[in-house]
């Protein structure tokens, strides 16, 4: 953030011409949504809101003559790294070759893209990308990463390209982050044709910053929602902040005029951004935003998801049981289709006192083919108090199947065979297996044991009786095992 800070004030000279304009640009960038990053923010993005002024300040210095071309070439190589999307961007960093080339620089434009490489093959490598990586991030879900045109055909989409929802949430994110950029840009469109039409080389860079972050936003698909992926969306909407910087200063040429409009802007904007920290300062005033934030009308059922887990997470670790029910159930209505999700609500679902819809939750876990043992277990246990006995036994054995270490799976499937069915030879080594995968639960020692004597194999039922007593003398059955004991002790 101080560096941010300092780099805009160098950025500020090649947009202003006097000190006072300079510090009102200054101020109009650094009170911008974006800065927002800097107030206990706990993202990487930061970093990509560094290096985009960086490049903007260089770039700037390059085609005032100021600078050389291989320090705009280093600031984008560490742009594009910090964030992919910022490849954007890319037609910025064209068009300074192509400056470079009307110049003559060749030698110039040659070192710099081998620096630019440099940059970005090094600094990927550091941060551990692979072919594969890059094979996930740009092909493996190459269809929701950009907002469909006519038809959703993911779930992670929230609306087509010219619904009127999708213009909404742009209103939302360049309201967040500087409500007049978008309107100095319309207000002052004519004097940008003509600027452009004159091929000002400042000009023509300004537009296609701005241009280029309008468009990552507006064909963009954030799968978690706009308003909840400001953060990223606000790295993007700085070229239209820049660009109506340097428009205002250079179009508007009444001074005092322009100065005073400036000034309303900064403190708008700057009220504007303090209030947005302020509330999510607080713990109270962060949650309650982010519970009005899901809308299906501008998030598709993904981010939907995602955000109720994430607040039905928050209420659970608070031990606000019904809240987080609550969100859990909107969670799987939006995502029913994912079995760690149906596994983690009827967890809440329980803890709130709800156990036909956690058992019920734990059956839709398993319909989807989840790979927790423990939840076999755990469904199969209910199975047996309501008589379910052949589901039951199904149940324990996927369990064992997945795990069979789990040793609840193998101590209920021989309880069940043993107890419930006489088939005692069947239900023996399920006990055992239960007795060597957890030696300290005593009740597999009780049920082993029993089984042993109901086979009439009294002599070897001995030993786990008394380790059963070893484990749990207390237990209320420890008595009557006491009692059969000394009778078979005596009788030895």
């Amino acid at each position: 953030g101080v560096a941010a800070v300092l780099v805009v004030s160098k950025l500020v000279k090649y947009l202003a011409f006097t000190s006072l304009d300079r510090v009102l640009v200054w101020l109009f960038i650094l009170v911008s949504g974006s800065s927002q990053l800097f107030f206990g923010y706990v993202e990487t993005y930061t970093m990509t809101y560094l290096a985009f002024l960086l490049f903007a300040w260089l770039s700037f210095a390059y085609l005032d003559a100021k600078m050389h071309l291989v320090f705009p070439s280093i600031a984008f190589g560490l742009l594009i790294v910090c964030h992919f999307g910022m490849a954007c961007m890319g037609i910025a960093m064209l068009f300074l070759f192509y400056q470079a080339f009307t110049r003559h620089q060749f030698i110039g434009m040659a070192i710099s893209v081998v620096v630019l490489i440099g940059t970005v093959v090094p600094l990927l490598w550091i941060g551990g990308y692979t072919l594969e990586s890059f094979k996930a991030i740009f092909l493996d879900e190459s269809g929701s990463h950009f907002v469909p045109l006519i038809t959703r055909t993911s779930g992670w989409h929230g609306y087509t390209l010219f619904s009127p929802w999708h213009f909404i949430d742009l209103a939302n994110l360049y309201g967040l982050v500087s409500p007049f950029s978008l309107l100095v840009l319309l207000l002052l469109a004519p004097t940008i044709v003509r600027k452009l039409s004159a091929k000002d080389p400042q000009w023509i860079f300004a537009a296609i910053l701005g241009c280029a972050g309008l468009a990552f936003t507006f064909f963009m698909n954030f799968d978690i929602g706009m308003s909840r992926d400001w953060d990223l969306a606000s790295l993007y909407a700085l070229g239209c902040v820049h660009a109506a910087a340097f428009v205002w200063i250079r179009g508007v040429e009444t001074e005092s005029l322009r100065r005073r409009m400036l000034v309303m802007i900064v403190i708008v904007t700057g009220l504007h951004s303090a209030a947005y920290v302020a509330v999510n300062a607080t713990e109270t005033g962060s949650v309650a935003r982010y519970e009005y934030l899901p809308d299906d009308r501008l998030w598709g059922n993904g981010a939907l998801a995602y955000a109720y887990e994430d607040l039905w997470t928050y209420y659970r670790d608070r031990h606000d049981n019904e809240r987080g029910s609550f969100f859990a159930e909107k969670c799987l209505a939006a995502d029913s289709m994912n079995s760690r999700r149906w596994v983690n609500g009827a967890q809440v679902f329980v803890n709130a006192g709800y156990a036909a819809r956690g058992i019920h939750a734990y059956e839709k876990a398993i319909q989807l083919g989840t790979q927790e043992a423990w939840v076999y277990v755990t469904v199969g246990s209910e199975y047996i108090k309501a008589a379910r006995l052949d589901e039951a036994t199904a149940l324990f054995h996927k369990a064992l199947q997945l795990d069979s270490s789990v040793s609840m799976a193998a101590f209920n499937l021989g309880t069940l065979l043993g107890a419930y069915r006489n088939q005692n030879d069947e239900a023996l080594p399920y006990l055992l297996h239960a007795v060597k995968t957890d030696s300290m639960y005593g009740p597999a020692w009780k049920n082993t044991a029993a089984c042993l004597f109901d086979m009439g194999r009294h002599k070897e039922m001995i030993p786990y009786f008394e380790r059963f007593l070893e484990l749990a003398p207390d237990d209320s059955s420890a008595a009557s095992v006491r009692r059969l004991l000394q009778f078979y002790q005596r009788s030895r």
